[in-house]
Formats: C-alpha cells, sequence, structure tokens
C-alpha cells in the first residue's frame, strides 16, 4: 500500500527533489548551473562553430545536393532519387565501390596486423630502448617522405612521381 506525504514534507529517504513528486512516479533531477558554465562554453564555442563550419554544413548541403541536379554556375534543380538511380545502373560506380571496399578491408586486417605482430615483438624484447626504437623507427617516417628519398637510388620511379608538374619539389 502506498503511504501519502503532505506536499512540501521532506521524503522520509531523505532524497534531494523527492518533495512534489507524486508517490511511485520517478524522482524529479534536481539541475543546478555551475558558476563556471559561462566560461565552459565560451570555451567549447570555437570548436562547435568548427564542426558546424567545417563538418556538419557541408554535410548537410551535399546531401541536399546529391538530390538536384547541380552546376557550379546555375542554381540546383531538384531532380529526386534520379541521381540514385543513375548511380545503380552505372558499372564505373559499382567497380569503384567494389575497388574501395577491397582497399578499405585490406588495409584495415594489414594494418591490424603489422601492429599486432610490432606489438608482440616489442613486448618480448623487454627494456632494450634502441632496438625498440630500430623497430618503430620506420612507422615514424613518413611514406612520402620514404619514397621521395628513392628517387635518388637509381631505382626505377615512374615518371609523374618526380615531375615537378605534378609536386612543388
Amino acid at each position: 500500500m502506498a503511504t501519502f506525504f503532505p506536499a512540501g514534507q521532506p521524503h522520509p529517504a531523505g532524497r534531494a527533489g523527492d518533495e512534489d513528486r507524486p508517490p511511485g512516479g520517478p524522482p524529479q533531477e534536481v539541475v543546478v548551473e555551475s558558476p563556471d558554465t559561462p566560461v565552459a562554453w565560451l570555451f567549447i564555442a570555437p570548436a562547435v562553430l568548427g564542426f558546424a563550419v567545417f563538418a556538419a554544413y557541408p554535410t548537410l548541403r551535399g546531401i541536399y545536393l546529391s538530390f538536384t541536379d547541380f552546376h557550379v554556375l546555375s542554381p540546383p534543380q531538384w531532380v529526386g532519387l534520379a541521381n540514385i538511380e543513375e548511380l545503380i545502373g552505372d558499372d564505373v560506380f559499382w567497380h569503384s565501390l567494389g575497388v574501395t571496399i577491397y582497399f578499405v578491408v585490406l588495409s584495415v586486417v594489414v594494418g591490424i596486423l603489422i601492429s599486432l605482430i610490432t606489438a608482440v615483438v616489442m613486448h618480448r624484447l623487454g627494456a632494450s630502448t634502441v632496438v625498440r626504437g630500430l623497430i618503430l623507427l620506420p612507422f615514424l617516417i613518413s611514406g612520402v617522405v620514404a619514397a621521395r628519398r628513392w628517387c635518388g637510388c637509381g631505382c626505377w620511379i615512374p615518371s609523374w612521381a618526380s615531375s615537378t608538374s605534378y609536386s612543388p619539389s
């Protein structure tokens, strides 16, 4: 049997915020604003603004434009799902999607395996910081820097890889 308490009287269990709670109802949440709340919003505002400008707006705009026939110098014309229908019937799209999925799966599996093997080897080496450093060194060198170093070693390099028209150096 439920026991009723007069309004304004504290609950015998002594929980804060339960004075106005009807018997058997959920406890009421007491919200207390901290004096640091304005400063917290001030610090978080640049991140929220950056997210809105550089992530949220372009994403939403891209979704909108995917339903239109859009050319840069003319206003977009709404075409609905016509673009999606065109993609579904396009062999190049399906080939590109398959290559992308293959690349992602392969790179994730290979990346995890290399990381796992490296971690096991480094764990078994003990405290040899020199050997650990030598093992980690290839992971610290950027792939682009390493590729550019190969250009001077006499190996075959595709012409576009060392062309100054594709890169500033």
